[in-house]
């Protein structure tokens, strides 16, 4: 008969992987790596987005307490850009003993606003600039 090497089996194992395989795994390797990548961005966005909503805040309260401390009863400021904080503009009113601020500026994600109102105290004018005890 035949000699037993003839007989083996004659196709010859391969290992390793093919070219499709590889192509695969690199694209689901760099779909991950986009992804991590675009954490610490976002981050910093939602962080510069909430200093500029903070520094609004502050800006919104402290134009509110200087409607409080104005004499007259009625009182509107026209928009006009905040001094010490370039890029945020205020419009301001006082009506009724009620204040109302709103604060516009430019955030990352385009026109951004807050809106604040507070009742002001009718006494606040007539103790601005008074120490206690006095």
């Amino acid at each position: 008969m035949y000699p037993s090497f003839l007989l083996r089996d004659c196709r010859v194992r391969r290992s390793g992987f093919s070219l499709s395989e590889t192509i695969i795994a690199l694209l689901i390797l760099s779909i991950a790596l986009f992804a991590v990548a675009g954490v610490p961005i976002m981050s910093t966005k939602m962080a510069l987005h909430s200093i500029r909503r903070e520094q609004a805040v502050f800006l919104a309260v402290h134009e509110l307490d200087e409607l409080e401390a104005e004499k007259s009863n009625s009182l509107t400021r026209s928009r006009r850009e905040a001094s010490d904080f370039p890029g945020f503009f205020l419009e301001s009113q006082k009506r009724n003993g009620r204040g109302e601020v709103v604060v516009e500026w430019s955030g990352l994600a385009g026109q951004r606003s807050l809106t604040m109102e507070r009742p002001l105290s009718r006494y606040s004018s007539t103790t601005r600039g008074k120490e206690f005890g006095e």
